[in-house]
């Protein structure tokens, strides 16, 4: 007998579109895994990338959603860089007491959508990036932006980064296994060419540069995490294949 292949697709859960389109995706998919022989489970992936998904009227759309719906949850992607980098924590030059981390709430509202699904899992993982943005072009001592390091600040500073990123890992582990969820630390690229103001405007507001996402090397990722990764292997082509285009 096959063996069943678990497929993933992603769902915007506060659109009203996405869900009832996932459940088309999904019928059709595992219909058609079914007539080739080769048994699928589909199952809905929730990134929660979009600001407007981790905003008061985003988290009461999602629960409306999952509980006419009741999709089958696999895995959850919390927001990352910025406010959401593991790295933001009272004490951080950068951190803004007015812009506090959706971490810990995004945790909270996972727990509460997948008690609304039809076959909850046990251990439901949340996987947030590790956040930390180094930028050459930023002067030292400019601390404005949340979880970004001019190049001289962030060696300066390099060791207390690390070990507040691993501290809040570990926090953030706990409490959501205490709701009964499983934290884990998805793998990014080691260098990207992006607005980092995108993921929380979702609108390009700044330069278009070069930024180094750092501790993503695998013996940093393995050590923050104590080894519990989801791994992204699309990040890791990228990372190896990028380079040798150019």
């Amino acid at each position: 007998m096959a063996e069943t292949i678990e497929v993933t697709l992603p769902v915007m859960l506060h659109s009203d579109e996405e869900p009832e389109i996932f459940l088309r995706a999904k019928e059709r998919l595992e219909a058609l895994g079914e007539e080739s022989g080769v048994p699928l489970k589909v199952s809905a992936f929730l990134p929660f990338l979009p600001g407007r998904s981790r905003t008061p009227e985003g988290f009461a759309k999602q629960l409306e959603n999952q509980a006419r719906h009741r999709l089958p949850i696999a895995l959850v992607e919390t927001g990352v860089q910025g406010n959401n980098a593991l790295s933001y924590v009272r004490g951080d030059p950068t951190y803004q007491e007015n812009l506090p981390s959706d971490l810990e709430k995004t945790i909270e509202q996972t727990a509460r959508i997948r008690d609304l699904d039809s076959s909850p899992r046990e251990g439901l993982v949340v996987a947030p990036h590790v956040g930390v943005l180094v930028v050459d072009s930023m002067r030292p001592g400019d601390f404005s932006r949340p979880s970004l390091y001019s190049t001289a600040d962030f060696l300066g500073m390099r060791e207390r980064i690390y070990a507040a990123t691993k501290a809040r890992f570990a926090h953030l582990a706990d409490f959501a296994k205490a709701r009964g969820l499983k934290f884990s630390l998805e793998n990014a690229y080691l260098a990207v060419v992006e607005d980092s103001t995108f993921w929380r405007q979702q609108s390009s507001n700044g330069p278009v540069q070069l930024h180094y996402q750092v501790f993503n090397d695998l013996d940093s990722l393995m050590d923050i995490s104590e080894g519990n990764l989801v791994f992204d292997a699309a990040h890791l082509a990228a990372m190896t294949n990028v380079p040798a285009r150019f």
